[in-house]
């Protein structure tokens, strides 16, 4: 895990050109990312610059060094990330010939793009984001991860290309001035959706989209998606073979995550999917494994502390656990903020920064459950969608036995989760209908006349409606922000997190399979509970209940402690200046939802985050 930045000039026009002190401006504000080395390329006409901030994980030696080249020093390369199979392609490398110096996995992949081009990407499993310059064709090739675990962003006008892992290095170019996109900003209100679109809050600023490449030449620029999801054939497989190999794919996944010349810890917080990576992980070393774990003492609502032991002491883990308070919350936004770029929708970020400031003295790589909920319709709220498809299949076929199979499944379900999601479902659509008509927007109705929020192509690719909400929610509206806390907050601390559920592998068996290996019988996450019921304890395997990344921000909301802050920001002038927000509801909805009787938590949230970026970055002050 580390930090990448560079330029090409490619038109050379005088004006374009990046100085070696910018250059290193851009590198060094990620010093984070890196902390155990730095380095440099720059072209003889200083038309390609190329830096790199390195945290050492694989190959800690000299050897490792980035920019690293070729023996031949025409092919350059800066990489961020992990490829887990690289002992594996180097093998296949060496038998064709190639000849190693080091023993990282950056020289596999330069090597590896010379054999075979782009068509090496495919053979990657892991996470990464690289930029691969040809000084004999001048061009630049740069590629990002399938699934976007890695951060690429970029700027391109008037023949000049900047790119770094963190938009804050490209304001340190000297050339690209921090200028809000408004639309940006109102698709974040409306619709929550911050990274699973190509534009970011500045404007001219992109992020190169997961499972892409580019090439940069003087020809132009060249985009294309080199990987998508082809759905695989278990018509003839029995449910017993099938659960079998999620349970081998599962437990490869983490045995390629614990690739590491440092150590591995984990985080743990007593759910199904942090346990069932722990309990591999642990099975699987051979030293006892660190954990670090997040809980509340302000509301048993958040607590998951009687899973969390039951699992930590049946596999002896050394227990590290951190246990923050709300008032603590804006001493660390700003830093927060800072460090994500742009505002974040979810206050799960707050517990997160603590948990990786927790481990920060220990080790430089942590183990985590992000994608599982997407993958294995973890929370809730996809039991609607799976009656849905149900519901919609027995009237396609007309068949009354299906019909009543769905009442016979919510039924099942209500038993699990104490709710009935058939009613919640028409609830939830006919409260849909209603606030598209009569709920009031936060956004300041000007505003939001003049910028129109990005569309979102939401396109079908199943039958199911499970399984399309499921792709969605992995692909565009959820996990893609999840994925840049879980770097980036990381990296704010100088670790690298690595994601079992995120390999592609997985991705390619889960949505190849009918719904009910995801929700069966009222359970959720089925397949990963039958598959796990040897290795975790019967009250985690079975756990009827979902925590997600409890944060209690609706209390902090309604706390007198916060309140003064609170107001300080919603209420400050430089907000109402800004003429983003409807000011006077606004207030509404803070009194309302102090007094408790409504629930603003998103709205307010959103409001104080926004506040803070404009400060941060726009205005340039933290006061």
């Amino acid at each position: 895990m580390c930090g990448l930045c560079g330029f090409y000039n490619i038109t050379g026009e005088e004006t374009n050109k990046i100085s070696r002190k910018n250059l290193i401006g851009m590198r060094d504000i990620m010093v984070h990312r890196g902390p155990d080395d730095a380095g440099m390329y720059l072209s003889d006409k200083f038309d390609m610059g190329l830096a790199h901030r390195r945290l050492s994980i694989i190959d800690l030696t000299e050897t490792g060094h980035q920019p690293m080249s070729d023996e031949t020093k025409n092919y350059w390369i800066v990489y961020n990330g992990e490829v887990y199979n690289y002992k594996e392609i180097r093998e296949e490398l060496e038998s064709i010939g190639y000849i190693f110096t080091s023993t990282s996995d950056t020289e596999v992949i330069l090597n590896s793009f010379i054999e075979w081009g782009p068509d090496c990407l495919n053979k990657f499993n892991g996470m990464w984001a690289f930029a691969i310059w040809n000084e004999d064709k001048k061009e630049l090739f740069v590629s990002r991860d399938r699934f976007g675990v890695k951060p690429f962003y970029y700027w391109c006008e008037k023949g000049l290309f900047i790119f770094a892992s963190e938009i804050k290095a490209i304001l340190k170019s000297g050339i690209v001035e921090a200028t809000p996109d408004n639309r940006a900003i109102v698709t974040f209100i409306e619709n929550k959706l911050v990274d699973g679109i190509e534009n970011t809050f500045f404007d001219g600023i992109k992020r190169l989209m997961p499972a892409h490449y580019m090439i940069i030449s003087k020809n132009g620029v060249k985009v294309k998606r080199y990987w998508n999801f082809k759905k695989k054939d278990y018509i003839n497989k029995k449910e017993g073979e099938i659960i079998k190999e999620f349970r081998e794919l599962f437990e490869d996944s983490v045995r390629l995550r614990l690739r590491s010349d440092v150590p591995v810890g984990t985080c743990l917080s007593g759910g199904l999917d942090s346990s069932s990576i722990f309990s591999i992980a642990s099975i699987m070393s051979k030293n006892q494994l660190k954990t670090f774990s997040y809980f509340s003492d302000e509301s048993s609502d958040y607590d998951e502390r009687k899973f969390f032991n039951t699992i930590a002491e049946k596999y002896n883990a050394d227990k590290h656990i951190v246990k923050p308070k709300g008032e603590e919350l804006f001493k660390k936004l700003y830093e927060i903020i800072w460090h994500l770029d742009e505002p974040p929708f979810h206050p799960g970020v707050f517990p997160q920064w603590h948990v990786m400031e927790l481990a920060n003295p220990h080790l430089k790589v942590l183990l985590n459950g992000q994608g599982g909920d997407e993958l294995l319709a973890g929370y809730h709220n996809y039991y609607a969608y799976y009656l849905l498809t149900l519901l919609k299949k027995s009237i396609k076929e007309l068949s009354i036995t299906k019909l009543l199979n769905v009442f016979r499944e919510n039924s099942k379900i209500k038993k699990i989760s104490g709710k009935n999601f058939l009613k919640e479902a028409l609830n939830f659509h006919i409260k849909k209908i209603i606030d598209k008509k009569f709920k009031k927007s936060i956004i300041d109705t000007t505003f939001h006349l003049n910028n129109k929020p990005y569309e979102v192509v939401d396109k079908r690719r199943f039958n199911g409606e499970l399984n399309n909400k499921l792709y969605k929610d992995f692909i565009i509206c959820a996990l893609p922000s999840y994925l840049k806390y879980e770097d980036k907050i990381g990296m704010a601390f100088s670790i690298e997190s690595r994601l079992p559920f995120m390999d592609y592998r997985l991705f390619e068996l889960l949505f190849s399979l009918p719904e009910f290996y995801k929700i069966h019988d009222g359970w959720t996450k089925y397949i990963l509970r039958k598959s796990m019921g040897d290795v975790l304890p019967y009250e985690i395997a079975w756990r009827k209940d979902k925590k997600g990344f409890p944060t209690p921000a609706k209390e902090w909301f309604r706390s007198s402690e916060l309140k003064e802050e609170l107001e300080g920001i919603l209420f400050d002038e430089r907000l109402s200046k800004r003429k983003i927000f409807n000011m006077d509801i606004l207030r509404e909805k803070f009194n309302k939802h102090y007094s408790g009787e409504v629930d603003s938590t998103a709205d307010i949230w959103k409001a104080i985050n926004l506040e803070l970026w404009f400060r941060i970055f726009i205005d340039n002050t933290n006061n």
